[in-house]
């Protein structure tokens, strides 16, 4: 009873008249349209926070490197106060290696190739064009995914490397505090 019911669903949607087909293909074009926008925008978001985190690496190493020379350093504190700055500085060069690899990547697929269109536009109709900028919508969504994945990935790397900067610069406080 299932499977009749199941080909009686198939057969309405064939047999709907051309403006729900249309609506259909609208709702299908909106949706996929609306999916790719957002991701480029989030796309956008994870780019400004790479270079924000970069950004307040920066200034994270500043304040290190003025805590230390504040310090008065004797024989016993230069190695410290130095292996501090090292870690911090490693840091530092992880965090600007990656958060510029990943803001570099700027290869993103925005949609249907405008030629294309054009070429398609002389030889469809508008629910065959609008099925086809669906199905370039999808396929850049689709290819998309794995960058903003990547990207994703580099912000909690970051992150982990600027938690053991700031690690390290409150040592480096604590120190200028104690001597």
């Amino acid at each position: 009873m299932d499977n009749n019911q199941d080909n009686n669903n198939v057969e309405k949607v064939q047999n709907e008249p051309s403006n729900a087909l249309d609506e259909n293909v609208n709702f299908l074009y909106m949706l996929t349209s609306n999916r790719l926008q957002n991701q480029l925008q989030q796309i956008d978001s994870l780019d400004s926070k790479t270079i924000s985190l970069l950004g307040f690496s920066c200034t994270l190493m500043a304040i290190l490197a003025a805590a230390i020379t504040i310090i008065e350093i004797t024989g016993s504190e230069i190695l410290m106060a130095y292996a501090a700055l090292g870690i911090s500085f490693s840091a530092f060069i992880f965090i600007a290696i990656v958060s510029l690899k990943s803001y570099f990547v700027k290869d993103w697929h925005v949609g249907p190739n405008i030629q294309e269109a054009w070429e398609h536009s002389k030889k469809y109709a508008q629910h065959a064009m609008l099925e086809w900028a669906a199905d370039s919508f999808t396929e850049g969504y689709n290819t998309n995914s794995v960058p903003v994945k990547n990207k994703i990935f580099a912000i909690k790397k970051v992150s982990i490397a600027l938690i053991i900067q700031i690690i390290f610069l409150i040592l480096a406080v604590i120190l200028v505090y104690l001597y």
